[in-house]
């Protein structure tokens, strides 16, 4: 059995597929996604009815999950909230919002499920002793066991928004005891050198405590990469 970590696919079905492909996928196997794999790509959707249905997938909300769930719960209220649909559209969700409303009725509401009950944010995963904090933006240090949800009473005290809205500085580590694992901020922000490799505070994944790995994968140049990490030796994969 092994551990994966990725995030931000952005909607693009074939660098999904040949990551999966190329890690060799168990159904013993466990992949965590970090949230935003909806919007910009076409295949959001598709992407996101394949992980609600295989059982080796956990979601991590990020923003675009949560624009989109803002936005199709404001259109059931009697008054809408033009900020949400402005939001969601300055973020490329035309595609998505086209294939999700190509779905039945009754597949769309499965589908606002899974995205409302699907955690911000896991603070204690461990893997081989190691203690990973696993969030799309940026964590609440507050939250040191157990995983935050939209339903819980944590987000009574700090807002959903902080978890897959903030992002963090390179000089921030938040943790001592567990390794910070984010999406949602390009690597290259953080690096000139090497803009679409995964980055991290220390050159060596084993002891680094802060490590982003949104490698751009939507962005328009070639050079940005899909990445996956194994957290069981943190083995880096890109496509």
């Amino acid at each position: 059995m092994s551990i994966y970590v990725m995030s931000d696919i952005h909607g693009l079905a074939s660098r999904f597929e040949a990551m999966l492909q190329k890690i060799q996928i168990q159904e013993e196997d466990h992949v965590y996604i970090l949230g935003d794999i909806i919007d910009r790509g076409k295949d959001g959707i598709k992407i996101l009815q394949k992980i609600m249905n295989e059982k080796y997938f956990t979601l991590i909300l990020g923003n675009h999950e949560l624009m989109m769930l803002e936005y199709y719960e404001d259109l059931k209220q009697k008054e809408q909230n033009d900020e949400y649909r402005e939001r969601w559209a300055r973020n490329g969700c035309e595609p998505t919002m086209a294939a999700f409303e190509a779905l039945t009725p009754r597949e769309q509401e499965e589908l606002l499920a899974y995205i409302k009950k699907s955690p911000l944010a896991i603070s204690d995963v461990i893997v081989k002793d190691r203690f990973f904090y696993l969030v799309h933006g940026a964590p609440v240090t507050s939250l040191r066991s157990g995983a935050a949800y939209l339903h819980s009473d944590f987000i009574k005290l700090f807002p959903a928004h902080d978890f897959v809205w903030n992002r963090m500085s390179k000089e921030c580590i938040p943790f001592e005891d567990r390794t910070v694992i984010i999406g949602h901020t390009i690597t290259s922000f953080y690096q000139s050198e090497h803009p679409y490799a995964v980055w991290s505070d220390h050159k060596d994944l084993t002891k680094a405590k802060l490590i982003d790995i949104d490698c751009g994968c939507a962005c328009n140049d070639k050079y940005t990469q899909l990445a996956c990490i194994r957290l069981d030796d943190m083995k880096v994969y890109y496509v």
